[in-house]
């Protein structure tokens, strides 16, 4: 009998920590595809027309697919006032630990002439 609890509690374990595994990767997957998202629609922007410097919030249908989520975006200038350095950012809480507060940040360089101006 113990045997068969100790393997129905190995068990239920696996099972709870393989569910939180699994919840956080499609989290991040979520978080990753949002910043890529606002990464490809700043380089699509006019250099002129890219955000005030300093922090901006930003909107995504994809956040609501994330709980009590959030996401910025920092603009800052770089060595060259032909280059911003863009950092943006997703928070958000786990749906099965609502303490435990996730942040996702990618950052990247912006040039005035495009890519190949570097």
């Amino acid at each position: 009998m113990s045997i068969l609890v100790f393997c129905a509690t190995a068990l239920f374990i696996s099972l709870y920590i393989g569910f939180n595994l699994v919840n956080d990767i499609r989290e991040n997957i979520i978080a990753s595809s949002i910043i890529q998202q606002k990464i490809e629609a700043l380089r699509k922007t006019s250099f002129t027309g890219l955000p005030a410097y300093g922090d901006n919030s930003f909107t995504n249908s994809s956040l609501s697919k994330l709980y009590s989520s959030s996401a910025n975006v920092n603009v800052g200038q770089y060595i060259d006032s032909n280059i911003v350095r863009v950092v943006v950012t997703v928070t958000w809480h786990s749906r099965l630990n609502t303490a435990k507060v996730n942040t996702k940040r990618v950052i990247t360089l912006i040039a005035k002439n495009g890519i190949n101006s570097i």
